[in-house]
């Protein structure tokens, strides 16, 4: 694995199996395998939190990325698969549709996930009991000059 950041690597594509990046970054690797004419040497993509396409910030990059790989694989053969992952999506079958997908969906967790609420110092449960009071455990000196 190699670490592929900023705004340029001088490190050869043939030097990884497995490039781990955020979606800015991969959308630049994507683009300089076209440019390369490597692109088929793309196996798999994985998007991870795919309901981030909806952030008006960074979700076009996303967007731009996966289709560009759809491209990649109806008009130029090439064979790579996209994993989409979202905890959050709300239009499952939309999506899939769109990626030309199966959707796969679970309800199992490794990890209960609770939810809490601190308010003045207490901190209560999703039904308003209260479970105790929050203790700060460290302290921050913020310097008043520089």
């Amino acid at each position: 694995m190699v670490s592929f950041t900023g705004s340029s690597s001088t490190c050869p594509f043939s030097a990884a199996d497995i490039a781990v990046c955020v979606t800015e970054k991969a959308n630049s690797l994507l683009n300089r395998l076209i440019a390369e004419n490597s692109f088929m040497d793309l196996g798999l993509v994985v998007a991870d939190e795919l309901h981030t396409l909806a952030d008006r910030s960074r979700g076009y990059i996303l967007e731009m990325l996966l289709t560009k790989v759809k491209h990649l694989k109806s008009h130029r053969c090439a064979n790579v698969q996209i994993l989409g992952m979202s905890a959050t999506l709300g239009n499952l079958d939309e999506m899939a549709d769109w990626l030309g997908a199966t959707c796969f969906t679970t309800d199992f967790r490794p990890v209960t996930l609770e939810q809490r609420v601190l308010a003045s110092g207490s901190i209560w449960d999703h039904s308003f009991q209260k479970l105790g009071e929050y203790e700060k455990t460290f302290n921050i000196k913020v310097p008043t000059h520089f």
